[in-house]
């Protein structure tokens, strides 16, 4: 296997492992169910912070994270990627304490629908017809939700916008994953360390509590790191497969384990946004045959 073949194929294994832990997260946060969304937040960036810097140490990268502070757009673009990060795992867990999984499911499917939009306004992408119809049947199913229902879907909306924009922006970092990671959660380590210290309700969990929100550190940062390793070395066509395995896993979970009721609104929702994702796979697969076309010739 030649060195770009194993990269994607890494790049692919990496990717579908972040989305599959990220679809059964849900299983994890409802073991802390009992605990205010706001302080699982600052225990998550606490952890996380803690565990990327103890990868730092393993991986000797301290005099890489010391390159970064003299970077100033580096460290600017690092900063604008973890207000988004913290924004969008507030509104997930907050979702999952409300119980609102099915409508965080429906952000995440929307998400790839929106990094297309995005790579529009902000790139300058030109996308076939396949990939507009795609756009169109989405809007149109939440603009039914909206008018007819008056139920407009803000945490998926939240959710897939600030991911999206997450994901632009990270594939441009020039630094690794490990690197980008710990910055990101540096950022918010000391207001998170002084929100948990001043909490009372810290002082009053079990021992088992205690072990489940420091381990939120390691399920929050395992599959960012293998997203952001992943996200550089496949292409944007290839990830658009692998982003609908974490929703559907989400939407099986809310449905089946977590016993969630799915109103009328959030049916016709998810109808059209599942259609609309079948288009843009189908669209993504004629652009491959089209590529393998023209590289044949």
């Amino acid at each position: 296997m030649n060195n770009l073949k194993y990269q994607r194929t890494l790049g692919g294994l990496e990717s579908i492992s972040a989305y599959t832990i990220w679809g059964l997260t849900p299983l994890f946060w409802n073991l802390l169910a009992q605990v205010s969304p706001w302080l699982i937040i600052a225990n998550r960036m606490l952890w996380s912070c803690v565990m990327m810097f103890l990868l730092i140490l393993i991986y000797k990268q301290l005099p890489a994270i010391k390159a970064i502070f003299c970077d100033t757009k580096g460290l600017l673009t690092i900063l604008i990627c973890s207000c988004l990060i913290f924004c969008n795992w507030s509104l997930y867990i907050w979702a999952v304490s409300e119980k609102l999984v099915i409508e965080a499911s429906l952000g995440y499917y929307i998400n790839p629908l929106m990094v297309l939009l995005f790579s529009k306004i902000f790139l300058g992408e030109e996308f076939d017809l396949l990939k507009k119809i795609s756009i169109l049947i989405a809007v149109s199913g939440i603009a039914i939700m909206v008018f007819h229902y008056g139920n407009f879907p803000y945490v998926s909306i939240s959710l897939s916008t600030t991911f999206a924009i997450y994901g632009l922006i990270k594939k441009r970092i020039k630094y690794s994953p490990i690197q980008t990671m710990f910055m990101e959660n540096l950022f918010f380590f000391i207001p998170a360390l002084l929100f948990i210290f001043y909490s009372p309700a810290t002082y009053t969990f079990h021992l088992s509590t205690q072990i489940l929100l420091a381990l939120s550190g390691v399920v929050t940062g395992v599959p960012l790191i293998l997203f952001a390793a992943g996200v550089k070395k496949v292409n944007l066509s290839t990830q658009g497969y692998f982003q609908f395995i974490a929703p559907t896993i989400m939407f099986f979970l809310s449905k089946y384990v977590l016993k969630e009721n799915i109103n009328h609104a959030q049916f016709i929702g998810l109808f059209f946004v599942w259609a609309a994702c079948l288009v843009f796979i189908i669209s993504l697969f004629v652009q491959k045959k089209e590529i393998v076309s023209r590289h044949k010739k």
